[in-house]
């Protein structure tokens, strides 16, 4: 029997998935990659990709050994906007700087990084804007690489041992100064940005192949050698791959670290025109394109609450519960809570659309300010955030959303406010790992 294996390589773990050529899950495992550095410059957010690496090799060695010979084709996604630098010669490689670096927003570098290319969709994060950052403040650093892409573009690259960078519509997308309508890179804007063309990789199709296993990495994975491997995909894109049943008439709406939600369009010019600046289109698979709203504050907005809550335990020398057993309670609180008075903005790092943004609380009484209040309004406001970023027009089409994330998944109070917001049922999906699956999923075509 044959079988795909889908990687995704996130932010703070990995995941490998095995699925069989009917869709059935063989396998699927993940692990914490532990890989975020400490004793950085303030707004530096870098991780190690050897870190990386070995949790991920330790990861697919945990599927069982049968499993692994029936692997006949394998998908790669990951953590998008994030980039790292290495030298095909010499092997070197950076750390990986991931979507959540801040540094250009210091000293007005985005501002003025905006202006040079008269590209206001750059945010801190974007591959591009940390290479002009690089390229401006480090470049005796910068000239020691001749390659630049995301961690599971390089992933790609040394596992198929190619002497080149290659990504696809999705990844090159999030990194900024490329172009929808041709499919490449803008080359006046990456030049006024001071990057060299010669260092951003070369672009292909989402799905398409990217070389295969070669042998000395086969052998230390134990999957069989010269089996296909997709060009890697942002894993925003594999997650709606396989959770998007029907896209015609499915909002998709996802909840991590941060929040999203993305509708599916034909094409690029089926889109209506002037659509708000805090939407992101973004390629899909097949021509397709996304529409797509996003938070940095997504689950992270309630793990701040929690450790909130642990900390002022702390500060009063009280015994707080356990993460488990508080999310619990939390949850139980905020469903009783659900019309909460208080109204909250859950923009606590700010917005990309709205960098200088922060979160508040307002309309307090001397007797609304209670914990069931708080967490309701909280989470409510996370949704709020992505309804409104969309035209009204654009949700009418859609009858249905499909969540997923582990900050929805695991919160009855988040899917019951996330229906009430969209005012659509609500359809969670069955699968825990909708990235690897989905690049399992896209894999399956380098078969056919």
């Amino acid at each position: 029997m044959s079988a795909s294996l889908g990687i995704d390589i996130g932010t703070s773990k990995v995941a490998c998935v095995v699925l069989s050529g009917n869709g059935g899950s063989l396998f699927r495992s993940s692990r914490a990659t532990g890989a975020e550095l400490d004793a950085l410059p303030s707004g530096h957010v870098e991780q190690d990709p050897k870190a990386i690496l070995r949790t991920l090799k330790d990861c697919i060695l945990e599927i069982p050994p049968a499993v692994r010979q029936q692997i006949c084709a394998i998908g790669v996604t990951g953590q998008m906007h994030g980039v790292v630098l290495w030298n095909s010669l010499s092997g070197e490689v950076s750390n990986l700087v991931t979507w959540q670096d801040q540094r250009c927003l210091s000293d007005h570098f985005l501002e003025q990084l905006r202006g040079e290319t008269s590209e206001s969709s750059l945010s801190s994060g974007y591959g591009c804007a940390t290479l002009s950052w690089y390229a401006k403040n480090c470049p005796e650093f910068l000239s020691k690489f001749n390659r630049a892409a995301t961690i599971h573009d390089y992933f790609v690259s040394l596992i198929c041992e190619l002497p080149y960078a290659l990504t696809d519509y999705t990844d090159a997308a999030s990194w900024g100064l490329f172009s929808l309508s041709s499919c490449n890179w803008i080359e006046d804007k990456v030049r006024a940005a001071g990057i060299s063309l010669e260092l951003l990789p070369k672009i292909q199709p989402p799905g398409s192949l990217a070389g295969r296993l070669q042998t000395s990495w086969a052998k230390e994975l134990g999957l069989k050698p010269d089996i296909p491997v997709t060009v890697a995909i942002g894993d925003n894109q594999a997650s709606l791959y396989a959770t998007l049943k029907d896209p015609e008439r499915d909002l998709a709406v996802t909840v991590g670290t941060g929040a999203q939600a993305s509708l599916a369009a034909e094409s690029l010019q089926a889109l209506p025109a002037n659509l708000p600046p805090q939407l992101e289109i973004r390629p899909f698979v097949d021509g397709k394109v996304l529409v797509v709203g996003a938070t940095l504050c997504g689950g992270k907005a309630f793990a701040w609450l929690r450790e909130t809550i642990r900390a002022w335990c702390q500060d009063l020398e009280i015994n707080c519960l356990d993460d488990k057993a508080l999310y619990a309670r939390l949850d139980e609180l905020g469903q009783a809570h659900l019309f909460s008075p208080l109204q909250v903005c859950s923009s606590l790092q700010g917005e990309r659309h709205n960098p200088e943004v922060r979160g508040s609380i307002s309309n307090l009484a001397l007797d609304n300010f209670s914990l069931g209040n708080l967490c309701a309004a909280l989470v409510r406001n996370i949704f709020e955030n992505l309804h409104q970023m969309f035209p009204p027009q654009m949700l009418k089409e859609k009858s249905r959303l499909v969540v997923s994330g582990n900050g929805i998944r695991r919160l009855k109070l988040a899917q019951i406010l996330c229906a009430q917001v969209f005012n659509m049922p609500l359809l969670i999906s069955d699968d825990e790992e909708e990235a690897a699956s989905g690049a399992a999923k896209l894999a399956w075509r380098l078969l056919k």
